[in-house]
């Protein structure tokens, strides 16, 4: 199994870099490495806008924009370099100045007052310089800027974004992007390319970032990772693997999963949740149905808990054969379907307590979250909220949640004791003090019924015998993974058991991978 792959946060980043120093490699020479490494990565994919005139490459007063200054310098050519005004500049920065200020081929400008003795251009210049110039990098800031950009980087990347067409470079990240949670309080630069030092950072992996960073570009220069991150990202060869099935195997080797959702409104959710459970390889899996609905809506192999109900939606009348129904060898998949009417909020309530005794592992989903809401679950349950869900269950708001997504995941698995699939575009697991982001997946998936799947995946790998966390991880990368693939085999538009109906495929993949 191969190492994890880190994302770390700006202060993680911090503790590698000095971690590296103190090694004995000085900051100086970091730095003249990750301009040179940014170099050839220029040369090599733009080097057609080289030619057509001279880049510019913008600078704040930060050591980003010390790698920005050696870039300038290795370019070797005629380079328009262009250096933010600011009361103070970083020493190493100066150090890199030093060594531009007498290359004749860099002209060297600055925007806004600052304590450089250099040429200061005027607005109008500077809206000249971005509107003409084929290639922009961008050493503005830096992984250790928060908050809105602002003074003249803000009026710079302002410039960047409405005058420029050319190809632009971000030196490790995007301006203006908070490299902690992928968030954009005001302006930000959008690349072409971000040339990143040694790791992704976390906040890169997250929207708005994920989209303002275009291609991201890992430069390695030396750095010592070995110091571990709070977040990583999910990857195949990382995966813990399905048990393998022995020649003599039968149906009641690999589990059974019990649905337990569905109302007169949402009779389709639990149906989906089976399905994708029984896609992912679960022995035997029952879904409830209320009776009072009167027909069957399910996959032949799907069995049928037939229980009875006064409204069109799950209630107390329903309890004593459900617990009949279930055992402690069950994963219970609760939520899909389920509604929020009092009676099945009555009914959730006094079934929390009976799969609390019979230490069942749980996956918690949809209309379950909002009717149990944050409380001491426990390690066997997997709760899977979107941004939606988790704003209620951590009285936030979706926006608050979706400005630090890595925070607000965290802090609902601090709060039950339980795994967390926070859903959305990078998805992210997080269990004990160890988060993990997601990349398989793509827009398309954005459909009802695709968290239905999900939470019936999960479901099916821990009947399989993996791990509460064990089959989050996995299971997230899949339901990505069977979207791509449904993707790929031109399904347009996807629905939600186009990615049920992929499962199979996506844990072929996987297995031949192994």
């Amino acid at each position: 199994m191969e190492l994890p792959i880190p994302l770390p946060s700006a202060a993680e980043m911090r503790a590698i870099d000095q971690s590296t120093i103190t090694g004995g490699t000085p900051s100086l020479t970091l730095m003249e490495r990750a301009g040179a490494a940014v170099t050839a990565l220029v040369k090599e994919k733009f080097g057609t806008e080289l030619k057509r005139a001279a880049p510019v490459i913008l600078c704040g007063p930060g050591n980003n924009g010390g790698d920005g200054l050696v870039i300038a310098r290795l370019l070797g050519s005629s380079v328009n370099l262009v250096i933010s005004g600011a009361p103070k500049y970083s020493d190493d920065f100066l150090a890199q100045f030093e060594k531009v200020r007498g290359v004749a081929e860099i002209s060297l400008n600055r925007f806004g007052a600052g304590a450089l003795d250099i040429h200061e251009i005027s607005k109008s210049e500077l809206n000249d310089l971005l509107a003409t110039a084929p290639l922009v990098i961008d050493a503005l800031l830096g992984t250790g800027s928060t908050g809105e950009p602002r003074g003249s980087i803000k009026e710079i990347i302002e410039s960047l974004r409405s005058r420029s067409k050319a190809k632009v470079i971000a030196v490790d990240i995007p301006s203006g992007i908070d490299a902690d949670t992928g968030a954009v309080s005001g302006a930000a630069v959008q690349a072409d390319a971000t040339v990143t030092i040694e790791l992704v950072k976390r906040g890169m992996r997250q929207f708005p970032a994920r989209e303002l960073c275009g291609e991201i570009i890992v430069a390695a220069i030396g750095l010592d990772t070995s110091i571990s991150a709070e977040f990583s990202l999910l990857s195949l060869s990382e995966l813990t693997p399905i048990p393998k099935r022995t020649n003599a195997a039968h149906k009641g080797n690999f589990g059974h999963v019990s649905v337990i959702g569905g109302s007169r409104d949402m009779p389709g959710a639990p149906v989906l949740s089976g399905l994708s459970a029984l896609r992912s390889g679960a022995g035997l899996v029952s879904v409830v149905q209320l009776r009072s609905l009167g027909y069957e809506l399910m996959f032949p192999e799907l069995m049928l808990h037939t229980v009875p109900d006064t409204s069109g939606s799950l209630d107390l009348a329903a309890l004593p054969q459900i617990e009949s129904a279930i055992s402690s060898e069950h994963t219970i998949v609760l939520g899909p379907g389920l509604g929020q009417a009092p009676e099945t909020k009555a009914f959730i309530e006094k079934l929390f307590p009976l799969l609390k005794a019979k230490k069942c592992c749980v996956v918690l989903d949809a209309d379950g979250l909002n009717l149990l809401g944050a409380r001491d679950f426990g390690p066997e349950w997997v709760l899977t909220p979107h941004p939606g869900e988790m704003a209620r269950l951590l009285n936030l708001s979706t926006a608050e949640v979706n400005a630090d997504r890595y925070k607000a995941a965290a802090e609902l698995a601090k709060q039950t004791g339980s795994v967390v699939v926070l859903k959305g575009a990078g998805s992210i697991v997080y269990f004990g003090s160890k988060g993990w982001v997601n990349m398989t997946g793509n827009p398309r998936m954005a459909t009802a019924g695709s968290g239905d799947v999900l939470a019936g995946l999960i479901s099916g790998l821990i009947a399989q015998g993996l791990s509460s966390i064990e089959a989050a991880r996995a299971g997230v990368y899949l339901h990505g993974f069977a979207g791509d693939i449904a993707s790929e085999q031109g399904v347009r538009p996807i629905i939600a058991t186009d990615i049920a109906e992929n499962i199979p495929a996506a844990i072929a993949k996987w297995n031949k991978s192994l």
